[in-house]
């Protein structure tokens, strides 16, 4: 409570001063907290694996932890122009999109400063990303859509660029960078962003080979010092700079859910005992199946924002299973099962293993059609719908084949599970 009014308080000293102020504010000072303090934890981080350097290294015999790295950097400079848009934030600054979810111009930037840098189609097999918009910043004044860039935004737009695409000079040309698709959600957590919550925000960056997940980045440009992991188990990297797990908990996880009845809770998961278990879920309304499961498990339901975010949050000890039965994408997913899995966790389609007992993942590919269509079990919806006009208001429709919901939709569901119970998969597939 008092770190919340404190930072009210810094808000609005903030929210007073012009966006040019706030601008020359934070050159001065690029570590700035315009959110709530977190410490790293630097004893997570498990340094390159055969890269044979530190940051910057050009692509060589550990190609995806070469562009793992250079993605690190990437964000590293581009948090700054997100600190900025974050710290400025006016309504003006924002849109809703057809399918009421939130748009902002940091969005727009990041991606497209991104797939114009590093993750060019020349340079890699396709990019798929959240954002489908215009977006100029060759020629002033720059707009995003419909939405004007701040001019006092225009030189930082222009630093960062001018960094990514020095980043992008040391890709090389290594064939093994044309067999990845990337998969980009420049603001994961785009609706915490706008509500002042940018600690839930991260930036994902995930690559996929032959339809799976092999290499991915989720970074929190808004805490202080930013909080990060990337890694790719097939090189044996595994690197991040996290929140120590009371940090996590304080900061970034919101209050349990109350008047949650919960089962006796005795006996433990691995090495975990149940009363301690925590399951992650949405910000957002729950359906009947996850409260019944908190209380199936039993576990301590806790709230968080962002799909990329609750990775981590796995990863910081915060929470031990993460699920969602709806509204994700594969630019939401990507990144974090990448990351997850080269740290020793999982993530999963929630159906495969809730049905089966099955560790199933989605395919990750750029395509027209949804590729994890199962008959049946997908609820249509404003997220999922390829066609929204076909929703009656009111009405339960489920879609009856793969040409009704959006190809990247994540149309079964997500199982994600920390490192300390990953062992353990069998006891939360048959709760």
């Amino acid at each position: 409570g008092g770190a919340r009014a404190k930072l009210s308080v810094l808000y609005l000293a903030f929210a007073m001063l012009p966006l040019a102020s706030v601008v020359a504010s934070a050159a001065a000072h690029p570590t700035s907290a315009f959110v709530r303090q977190a410490r790293p934890l630097h004893s997570r981080s498990q340094l390159l694996a055969l890269s044979g350097g530190g940051a910057g290294q050009p692509v060589g015999q550990t190609p995806i932890t070469s562009l793992l790295e250079l993605c690190k950097e990437a964000c590293d400079e581009l948090s700054v122009l997100v600190r900025l848009v974050y710290a400025g934030m006016r309504a003006e600054d924002a849109a809703l999109k057809a399918d009421k979810s939130v748009f902002t111009i940091a969005d727009g930037l990041v991606q497209h400063l991104l797939q114009t840098t590093l993750l060019r189609e020349d340079v890699l097999c396709a990019i798929v990303g959240e954002e489908d918009s215009i977006v100029n910043v060759l020629q002033r004044p720059y707009t995003v859509d419909a939405l004007p860039v701040p001019e006092a935004l225009w030189p930082v737009v222009d630093s960062a660029r001018a960094k990514l695409l020095e980043l992008s000079a040391k890709l090389g040309s290594d064939p093994a960078l044309r067999l990845l698709t990337a998969f980009v959600d420049p603001i994961d957590g785009t609706r915490e962003f706008t509500e002042r919550l940018g600690e839930m925000c991260t930036i994902c960056i995930g690559f996929s080979e032959g339809e799976k997940p092999i290499g991915g980045l989720v970074y929190r440009p808004l805490t202080t010092p930013a909080s990060w992991a990337y890694g790719c188990e097939r090189e044996g990297t595994a690197r991040s700079q996290l929140l120590a797990t009371k940090e996590a908990l304080a900061v970034v996880v919101s209050s349990p859910i109350e008047g949650e009845p919960r089962a006796p809770a005795d006996g433990q998961i691995g090495d975990v005992p149940i009363s301690d278990i925590r399951l992650l879920v949405s910000r957002g309304s729950l359906s009947p199946f996850l409260r019944a499961l908190g209380r199936q498990l039993p576990a301590q339901l806790v709230r968080s924002g962002g799909a990329g975010n609750k990775a981590l949050l796995l990863l910081e000890g915060a929470a031990d299973c993460y699920i969602q039965d709806r509204g994700l994408f594969r630019w939401d997913t990507c990144a974090s099962q990448a990351v997850l899995e080269a740290h020793g966790g999982v993530l999963v389609k929630l159906t495969a293993l809730a049905s089966r007992g099955e560790l199933e993942s989605y395919r990750y590919e750029k395509t027209v059609l949804q590729l994890d269509f199962e008959p049946g079990l997908v609820r249509l919806s404003a997220y999922n719908a390829a066609n929204r006009n076909s929703l009656s208001k009111g009405a339960v429709q489920f879609a009856e084949s793969a040409e009704q919901t959006k190809p990247y939709a994540n149309v079964c569901g997500v199982c994600a599970l920390a490192p300390r119970v990953a062992g353990n998969v069998g006891e939360f597939s048959a709760a």
